[in-house]
C-alpha cells in the first residue's frame, strides 16, 4: 500500500506542499517597492490602466494577480499577505507542470518540480516569493512544459490508440497559447512553436484538434506578432553605464552560466562549493558534456530535417526545436539584459544578482537538457548519433556517454535541492525576524493623498481620498506632514 502511494502523484503533491513552510517569513509583511508601479492606478479606481503599469507593456502574469488581490483585500496589509500567498500558489502550480513532460521519467519530473520550487539561490525569497511583479520569470517554464505535453501527444502512437480526449488536448493547446500574454518571453516561445507547427506534418491527426487547423495556427501567429511589436519593455537598464566596462571574461562567464545552469550552480554559488580547485574543473567538465550533447543533437536532428520536405514530428525534430529554443532564449537574454547583469559577474564565485533573471533560463535549460538526454538514450537514436561511445563496466554492464551525463546531472540536481532545503530549514528554525514590520509602518499625508513607504523607500504607494483603502490608512498610519 505504501509503495503504491509513493508511486502516485498524490505523494509528489504532498512533498511539494511541505515546501510552503520553508519560504521567507518576512516577505508577506512588506509592500515591496515595485508593487507601487503596478497598483497605484488601481488605487485611483482605474482597473484597466492598472493592467498596464508601464505604458503599453502588458504583463498579465504580474498585473492580473495584483488586481485580483487588491480587489479582495480590505486594506494594504491584507493585500501584502494575499499577494504572498498567491505567488506561492502560482509557483507551486508552475512547479507541478513539470509532471506534464512525459518525455522524462517520473523521478526526473519530480526532481525538476522540487528544484523549481526551492531553487539553489541566495536571494530568491527576497526576489520572487511574495512579490508578484517578479513572478513572471516563472511562467516561461509553464509554457515549455505544456509544449512538451503537446509534442509527446503528437509523436506517441499509444496516445492515438487510447483515443485521448480531443477536448482535453484542445484545452491544453488553448492554455498553452494564453500563456503568451503572461510575459513577453512566453509569447516568443509560443510564436516559435506555432511557426514550427506549420512546418511539420500532422496529417494523421484528427481534424477536431486545433493543432491540425492551419487557420487557427496562422491566426495565432499574426496575433502574437502584433502583440510583440506593440509592447514596450522598460526604457533602459538599471546599470546603463556598465556597457562601457565589458570584457572577455564577463562575456565568457555570462554564456557559460546561461548554457550550463543550473548544473554549475552547485560549484559556483557563494557559500556552497565555490572554491576554485573544485569549481573550475567541474564547470569545464559540465561545459564539455553539454557541448557534445548540443552538437550531436543539432547534427543528427538537422540532418533528419533536411532529408524530408515536410516531415512528421519525431524525437529528432523535438530535439532540434528544443535546441532552437535554448539558442533563441540566450540571444534574447543577451540583448535585453546582458549590460545590466554583467555588472554583477565576478569570476563564478558568487550567484549573480538579480537571480530572478537567470531563474527562468536555468529552469528552462534544466527541462530541455533532461528532455534531450532522455530522447537520445535509445538504441534507434544512437545508431545515427555521431557519439557512439559506450563505456563498459565488466562483461554485462555498459553505459553510453549520454546516460552517464544524465546520471551525473541527476545527482547534481539532487544535491542542489538538498542544499537548498537544508538552507531553508536553517533559516526557518534559526532566523529571528521583526514581527513589527508592516506595510503601514511609515506614512506621509498631504491634502489629497496618503503615501505609504514600500521597500525600497523611494517607491511610494499613493492612496487617494477616493480609494477604498483611504479610511483604513487613516486608522493605521502614524503620519508625518509631507
Amino acid at each position: 500500500m505504501l509503495n503504491n502511494f509513493y508511486k502516485s502523484y498524490k505523494f509528489y503533491l504532498l512533498l511539494l506542499l511541505i515546501f510552503f513552510v520553508f519560504t521567507d517569513q518576512q516577505s508577506y509583511k512588506l509592500l515591496y517597492g515595485e508593487d507601487a508601479t503596478w497598483i497605484n492606478n488601481f488605487l485611483r479606481g482605474d482597473i484597466y490602466k492598472s493592467l498596464f503599469p508601464r505604458s503599453n507593456f502588458l504583463v498579465l502574469g504580474a498585473s492580473l494577480p495584483q488586481v485580483i488581490c487588491l480587489s479582495i483585500a480590505k486594506n494594504l496589509s491584507q493585500f501584502a499577505i494575499l499577494k504572498s500567498f498567491l505567488s506561492y500558489f502560482l509557483i507551486f502550480l508552475i512547479s507541478i507542470s513539470n509532471l506534464l513532460n512525459n518525455f522524462l521519467s517520473r523521478k526526473i519530473r519530480l526532481l525538476l518540480a522540487v528544484f523549481c520550487f526551492v531553487p539553489l539561490t541566495n536571494s530568491i525569497d527576497f526576489e520572487v516569493f511574495g512579490n508578484l511583479h517578479n513572478l513572471v520569470w516563472y511562467y516561461p517554464l509553464l509554457t515549455i512544459n505544456l509544449l512538451c505535453y503537446i509534442f509527446y501527444y503528437i509523436i506517441n502512437n499509444r496516445y492515438q490508440e487510447k483515443k485521448v480526449s480531443y477536448k482535453f488536448f484542445n484545452l491544453i493547446f488553448i492554455i498553452f497559447f494564453l500563456t503568451s500574454f503572461l510575459f513577453p518571453i512566453c509569447a516568443i516561445l509560443v510564436l516559435l512553436s506555432q511557426i514550427f507547427f506549420v512546418v511539420i506534418k500532422t496529417n494523421y491527426l484528427d481534424k477536431k484538434l486545433f493543432i491540425k487547423n492551419k487557420i487557427i495556427i496562422i491566426s495565432s501567429i499574426i496575433t502574437l506578432l502584433f502583440y510583440l511589436f506593440s509592447i514596450k519593455d522598460r526604457s533602459g537598464s538599471i546599470i546603463e553605464e556598465n556597457i562601457n566596462n565589458l570584457n572577455f571574461f564577463k562575456y565568457s562567464e555570462f554564456f557559460i552560466r546561461v548554457f550550463n545552469e543550473p548544473f554549475t550552480s552547485l560549484f559556483t554559488h557563494n557559500n556552497y562549493l565555490g572554491f576554485y580547485f573544485l569549481m573550475i574543473p567541474a564547470v569545464l567538465t559540465i561545459l564539455m558534456f553539454n557541448f557534445i550533447l548540443y552538437l550531436d543533437t543539432f547534427l543528427v536532428s538537422f540532418r533528419y530535417f533536411l532529408k524530408r520536405k515536410k516531415p512528421n514530428l519525431t524525437i529528432e525534430l523535438v530535439n532540434l526545436f528544443l535546441l532552437i529554443l535554448i539558442i533563441s532564449n540566450t540571444i534574447i537574454f543577451y540583448y535585453s539584459r546582458f549590460p545590466e547583469l554583467a555588472y554583477f559577474l565576478s569570476g563564478f564565485t558568487n550567484s549573480a544578482y538579480p537571480e530572478r533573471y537567470y531563474l527562468y533560463q536555468n529552469q528552462i535549460n534544466a527541462v530541455i537538457i533532461f528532455t534531450l538526454l532522455s530522447n537520445t538514450i535509445n538504441s534507434q537514436y544512437l545508431k545515427s548519433s555521431i557519439n557512439q561511445v559506450n563505456i563498459n563496466f565488466g562483461q554485462f554492464s555498459k553505459y553510453s556517454f549520454f546516460k552517464i551525463q544524465k546520471k551525473l546531472f541527476t545527482t547534481i540536481l539532487f544535491i542542489s535541492i538538498m542544499i537548498s532545503i537544508i538552507s531553508r530549514l536553517g533559516n526557518f528554525i534559526l532566523t529571528d525576524y521583526d514581527k513589527n514590520i508592516y506595510v503601514y509602518s511609515t506614512c506621509y499625508i498631504d491634502e489629497k493623498n496618503i503615501y505609504v513607504d514600500g521597500f525600497p523607500k523611494e517607491f511610494k504607494t499613493k492612496i487617494p481620498k477616493e480609494s477604498i483603502y483611504f479610511k483604513n490608512a487613516l486608522d493605521n498610519c502614524k503620519f508625518e506632514k509631507n
